[in-house]
């Protein structure tokens, strides 16, 4: 054999290893942080779609027990270590050799020497809640040494280790391609549905400008609809996935990478790996924002808007969004793997058709009258004759409108939104006056200011142009509504029309759930009107409350103190504790309302004058006093 066939086939097998390591990952550089060298349960992996965020490591399982060792993956200094009642709770940072940094999270404590350090800095702050950088060198830890305790402090949903391993950019990375034997997983991913989307006001899906669903069938080890779709023009696809575990019935992963293929070619790639924290909040225009709001069903976008910046797309002229304009047959197949590389087909069928204009309600479900908004078109319903073209009126014009298509009895009108906001659809004695009229621009700050309403939107307070509606009746205000993701906050101010309010000082804004359960928003009052900033759009409405926090006893000793503080209204603003007039550290976990004493030394009773102190948001208060 020659030496340089020996060569090739040596770096051939060499290959994979290579570029894991140049691409930062080093199978065996790290040593597994819980229970090393036994079988390791996972209940989140990286990239998962977790409401705003995706997912940044590996949440490993405890047996639903807290209290297991933690240990370091690898020889590092601790360079930062942080206590928060929400978050990641008790969380440490060890910095690497190799430059990298481990994160583990949801601890129920440190070890000791850590632990003593945070309890000095707590009481030199005097505050529960501290993030803290000890710097190179003072705290040391070698591969293997015990660093804290595994716990489900923070934000936590159940006892877990939530582990991560950043780049030099502090960007995370996907603990599963460092190569631990102790986590494995052959289940490829689960395909729950597919939907076709119309791209823009030309395009059709089953002969209507709507997106469309479609049951898939499982056919072996891969997936197909369950028949073959007509489209119409610019189309892309939607589709709701996950994926499970080997022996794992109950947790349901994310899926890492998908690739979209058309008659041979490839369309459309995404990789979910490395994303930076501050663009996590892209991940509203990575899913269909609007759908997830209405039924919680989280379908993931297989294209690329303008308004979605994440860099998650190797290739980017590969945009996922097709046109199909010949008439013919199309053949399509979607590729996905999870974090363990296990790859799941969905192919079928795709029909390309020059467009229904009448469609047969034995064919479609009839459509009521009406108007809603499509991305950033209108779609009014409305009875008439075929052919027959709509009035609209737009500041003070009259414009007739011909019909897009027609299903049943009724036209079908399709108005695009950047040619103004219409007042007023009608076909005579039938009339619809659309939900819109505020254009919010995505760079530009914009302000909107009708009767006593003021609402201000920053540059990029939106993900890309949007269209809402700003509405006051009595004491509610509309802005927006939840189903479109914000980027920013936006100001408002209004003067509510009740008389009833007692105490301006005691009454805030809240926002109302589509069940009608309010949450606090907070706001500032100028004479009679209330200012306030929201993350979110959605209903507002003005109460009162002068009801103050609850404190229910659970332990007074001279060993330890403990609560349950709880505020059903606005919720707890502040706890302060003292012993004999000085500050005394509480542990505050508000997914129990509790809290509970932290001496500073163990070995001295509490002894003297204790005094709780709780406000709620709107100051109102309530005292615990008693004496050790």
């Amino acid at each position: 054999m020659s030496r340089y066939f020996i060569f090739l086939i040596t770096n051939l097998l060499l290959y994979p290893f290579l570029l894991s390591a140049q691409q930062g990952y080093q199978p065996g550089y790290y040593m597994f942080p819980v229970r090393p060298n036994q079988v390791n349960a996972f209940a989140g992996t990286m990239g998962e779609i977790r409401g705003t965020h995706f997912h940044g490591g590996l949440d490993i399982k405890t047996s639903g027990i807290e209290g297991l060792p933690i240990y370091a993956a690898a020889d590092g200094y601790l360079n930062r270590v942080r206590v928060s009642p929400y978050g990641y709770g008790h969380v440490m940072y060890l910095q690497h050799e190799n430059g990298q940094v481990t994160v583990y999270a949801h601890l129920q404590r440190f070890t000791k020497v850590v632990a003593d350090y945070v309890l000095e800095q707590q009481y030199q702050r005097n505050s529960f809640s501290v993030d803290l950088y000890p710097g190179k060198g003072t705290f040391m830890f070698k591969k293997g040494d015990i660093i804290g305790y595994s716990g489900n402090t923070g934000s936590s949903g159940g006892p877990h280790l939530h582990f991560e391993i950043r780049d030099m950019e502090q960007r995370p990375m996907n603990p599963v391609k460092f190569g631990f034997k102790e986590i494995k997983d052959t289940t490829p991913p689960t395909i729950q549905r597919l939907s076709i989307v119309p791209m823009n006001i030309e395009a059709r899906v089953e002969g209507q400008y709507e997106t469309s669903d479609f049951s898939v069938t499982r056919n072996g080890k891969a997936y197909q609809l369950v028949r073959s779709p007509e489209v119409f023009g610019k189309v892309a696809f939607e589709i709701q996935t996950y994926d499970k575990a080997d022996n794992n019935r109950f947790n349901k992963f994310g899926i890492n990478r998908i690739e979209v293929w058309l008659d041979g070619k490839i369309q459309y790639k995404h990789v979910i790996d490395r994303v930076p924290f501050h663009m996590n909040t892209f991940v509203d225009t990575f899913v269909n924002f609007e759908r997830y709001r209405k039924d919680r069903d989280r379908y993931q976008r297989l294209y690329r808007t303008e308004a979605n910046q994440l860099p998650i797309y190797p290739e980017e002229h590969l945009t996922g969004i097709l046109d199909i304009k010949d008439g013919g047959e199309h053949q399509v197949v979607l590729k996905l793997w999870d974090s363990f590389d296990n790859m799941r087909e969905l192919s079928f069928g795709l029909k390309g058709t020059a467009g229904n204009h009448v469609l047969s309600l034995d064919k479609v479900a009839p459509v009521t009258v009406g108007c809603e908004r499509y991305a950033n078109t209108l779609k009014v319903v409305l009875p008439a004759k075929m052919g027959e073209a709509a009035n609209v009126l737009i500041s003070d014009y009259k414009i007739k409108l011909s019909p897009a298509y027609r299903v049943g009895d009724k036209n079908i009108y399709l108005w695009a939104l950047k040619y103004g906001i219409p007042d007023l659809f009608w076909v005579e004695n039938e009339k619809v006056i659309p939900q819109v009229n505020l254009q919010v621009e995505k760079d530009k700050p914009v302000l909107f200011q009708e009767n006593d309403i003021t609402v201000k939107f920053e540059p990029n307070a939106v993900f890309q142009k949007e269209y809402i509606r700003v509405l006051q009746k009595g004491d509610t205000l509309w802005v927006g509504n939840t189903t479109i993701p914000l980027r920013r906050k936006f100001t408002a101010a209004f003067k509510p029309a009740t008389k009833s309010l007692q105490q301006k000082e005691k009454s805030a804004v809240y926002q109302l759930s589509a069940k009608g359960d309010r949450f606090y928003v907070g706001g500032t009052w100028n004479g009679d009107y209330i200012e306030f900033t929201s993350g979110g759009f959605g209903t507002f409405t003005i109460a009162e409350d002068t009801v103050p926090p609850v404190i229910n006893v659970l332990e007074v000793s001279s060993s330890r103190l403990k609560f349950k503080v709880k505020d059903e209204d606005s919720g707890v603003k502040s706890t302060t504790c003292t012993l004999n007039g000085e500050f005394l550290l509480m542990h505050y976990d508000p997914k129990k309302d509790l809290i509970y004493s932290l001496k500073k030394d163990q070995t001295k009773p509490l002894k003297g004058v204790f005094r709780m102190e709780v406000k709620d948001q709107l100051d109102n208060v309530t005292v615990f006093e008693r004496k050790l």
